[in-house]
């Protein structure tokens, strides 16, 4: 070879021969220099190579490990990246450290051997487990160092995947969704050219349930062209309608029908538009159509319910009115509506609850639109209404509002009752009431004046006796002025007290409208005890009064209930006149009872009613005294049913009877309230 490099030996003294052992020798000692030197330059070579290795190592984006007996003894820094781990945690570690389970571990041995000895080389996808304790997916591609001798380790070059297999499985994913939709479609999915007929290139799994045709002989010429299902009275308005969406680059939308293969008839909704092609000469269509048969049904059954609906609405003889239960506008009206105010469906369409009322309070929008929110709130309200029609004319309506559920939405129903005759016969009926009243009163004056006129000649002659007191007085000389004084404030107090008998009488009979005020009932009961009191000791009758002196206030008609208490007091009275009641005593009492209402009872201790005769004795006309109108107990029962109360009578026709009527108390008031 050529020549590493000269050693020279030299003596300075004197000259010398060479031995032959020692040239050997120094021949012995340059291959040793030789050697050195060769080994060294192979040493600088190899780790030259290394580095070059080592670069090219980092610079791939593929891991690379070297194992042996399936023990890391090396690995690049893309390893370290892939599974989190650091060179010096890897090295010398068993590659079990990486796998999730101990199944892929022995599996990926056994696969990797098994190729590596039949094939050479072994490519094994399969799971790693990072050191975060993320699992990553890789694929291990690996070739043995020396086929010969597998003992001597594997080189393997990993391929981190994780993304891949994302994607691979949202893929996965999406396709199963797609056929998933596709196979449950109400209806198919389509592809095909624009041209006559429109064969399909593809159409989903749902044309048998759709036309009763298979997507085979839908499509790939299997002789069934979709055009030809169309119904023949809908194919050019559906063709004209495709093209003109074709030739504006625009989807559309379509409702027609077609025939299926068992003959019937279908309701179709269709929805496409022209898509790009590689095909030169006609543009592609690609849609969705559905069976929409059963929706049309309905919306046939729904308009012919609202035609019926509607029939019905008008041909009610009330008026209907439909309400925005926030707003109060009226939303739509009936023909008796608009009959009753006199106004055209526009004019009903611009009005709001309460908008036909007079203006009046209580009859004012406010009122009605509160009435309207108190529907939604409460539930039913039910109350009567002046209204006046576009004629100016004025009304009186029953009106009822509930909620419901018109159109889908919440909704205010008012169902409007012309009550104008039945409110005027109520007044006159009333009015009636008042003159029978009247005729009544004086009546049961008649058959008191010997009482009245008792009861009143006791003042008057009180004011007499001190008026001719007050004339000795002053006929004397030196007579006391303080004595007269006396005297003259005694006949006033007589003369009031007279005054106060005549005022009760007065209105008793006097002719006036029935007035509802708030009515202090104590004492008016008190009143009608002190009114028959001497009728009373006349027929040797106790009075017991068990009444409250801080009864709550009622709102009622002053003098109709003391005539009613009057009336039962001077029955009772009656019922006790025969002799042979020895117990004679009249019990009036009050209490209050549920529901906020007073109940006033007037008891007595004579015959009785007959069981048969708890009802009949209140009918007009009925009496069971000789000499009476029997109008009293009727007129009574409808004065107190006018005020919401209610009379009766409890006896058992042996032991005396007790007639009882209720008041409701009067909205917010109070004891003693004047």
């Amino acid at each position: 070879g050529s020549p590493l490099g000269v050693v020279s030996f030299a003596c300075v003294k004197s000259h010398r021969e060479w031995s032959e052992e020692l040239v050997q020798r120094l021949r012995l000692v340059g291959q040793i220099f030789a050697n050195a030197i060769l080994r060294g330059r192979a040493e600088e070579a190899l780790r030259a190579s290394e580095t070059r290795f080592r670069s090219l190592v980092k610079a791939v984006p593929t891991g690379i490990a070297l194992l042996s007996n399936r023990v890391i003894l090396e690995v690049n820094d893309r390893i370290c990246g892939m599974t989190g781990y650091s060179r010096r945690e890897l090295i010398n570690q068993e590659v079990r450290m990486l796998y999730p389970t101990e199944e892929e571990y022995e599996q990926v041995g056994q696969v990797a051997y098994r190729d590596i000895r039949e094939r050479g080389h072994a490519t094994i996808e399969t799971r790693w487990r990072r050191g975060d304790g993320g699992i990553i997916n890789v694929v291990l591609n690996g070739t043995p160092l020396d086929q010969s001798d597998l003992s001597k380790g594997f080189t393997f070059a990993v391929l981190d995947v994780t993304e891949r297999k994302k994607a691979e499985e949202a893929l996965k994913e999406s396709e199963r969704r797609l056929r998933t939709l596709m196979t449950n479609l109400p209806g198919i999915a389509y592809r095909c050219p624009d041209v006559a007929g429109w064969p399909f290139e593809f159409v989903s799994d749902g044309s048998m349930a759709l036309t009763g045709y298979t997507p085979e002989e839908l499509t790939g010429g299997g002789g069934v062209l979709y055009g030809d299902l169309i119904h023949p009275d809908d194919q050019q308005r559906v063709w004209d309608t495709v093209q003109d969406a074709v030739r504006r680059n625009v989807s559309f939308d379509l409702e027609y029908r077609i025939r299926a293969k068992d003959g019937t008839e279908k309701w179709v909704f269709e929805r496409g538009g022209p898509v790009p092609s590689s095909q030169d000469g006609f543009p592609f269509l690609e849609g969705f159509i559905m069976d929409i048969t059963q929706r049309k049904q309905v919306e046939e059954a729904l308009r012919a319910s609202e035609e019926n609906y509607r029939q019905i609405f008008n041909a009610a003889n009330d008026a209907f009115l439909i309400h925005d239960p926030v707003s109060g506008d009226v939303l739509d009206a009936n023909k008796t509506a608009m009959e009753t105010y006199g106004c055209t469906y526009e004019e009903m369409r611009h009005l709001r609850a309460g908008g036909a009322g007079t203006g009046e309070p209580p009859y004012t929008q406010e009122e009605a639109l509160a009435r309207v929110h108190r529907a939604v709130e409460e539930g039913p309200q039910v109350f009567e209404w002046l209204s006046r029609k576009k004629s100016g004319e004025t009304i009186w309506e029953e009106v009822n509002l509930r909620t419901a559920t018109i159109g889908g939405k919440r909704r205010v129903l008012a169902v409007v009752r012309d009550i104008t005759d039945r409110k005027k016969a109520q007044m006159e009926a009333q009015q009636h009431l008042a003159e029978l009243t009247r005729a009544w009163h004086a009546n049961m004056l008649g058959e008191m004046a010997t009482e009245l006129a008792h009861e009143l000649n006791q003042p008057l002659c009180a004011i007499v006796n001190y008026s001719h007191g007050c004339l000795r007085l002053a006929r004397r000389e030196g007579y006391s002025v303080e004595t007269v004084k006396d005297s003259i404030e005694r006949i006033a107090v007589q003369a009031q007290r007279a005054a106060d008998i005549l005022k009760r009488i007065r209105g008793l009979i006097a002719k006036h409208e029935p007035m509802r005020a708030t009515v202090d009932l104590a004492s008016v009961l008190a009143g009608a005890v002190n009114m028959v009191k001497d009728e009373a000791v006349k027929n040797n009758i106790a009075i017991v009064s068990r009444l409250s002196a801080d009864l709550p206030m009622v709102r009622a008609d002053r003098v109709e209930i003391e005539q009613v208490v009057l009336n039962l007091m001077r029955n009772a009275i009656e019922a006790m006149s025969d002799p042979q009641i020895a117990r004679r005593c009249l019990t009036i009492s009050d209490r209050l009872i549920e529901f906020r209402k007073i109940e006033i009872s007037v008891a007595d201790t004579g015959r009785g009613v007959p069981p048969e005769l708890s009802d009949k004795i209140f009918e007009s006309f009925f009496s069971t005294k000789s000499q009476g109108l029997g109008v009293g107990l009727s007129l009574s029962q409808r004065i107190i049913e006018a005020h919401g109360g209610r009379l009766w009578v409890e006896s058992d026709g042996r032991s005396g009877a007790t007639f009882r009527f209720t008041l409701p108390v009067k909205e917010g008031g109070t004891h003693g309230e004047g």
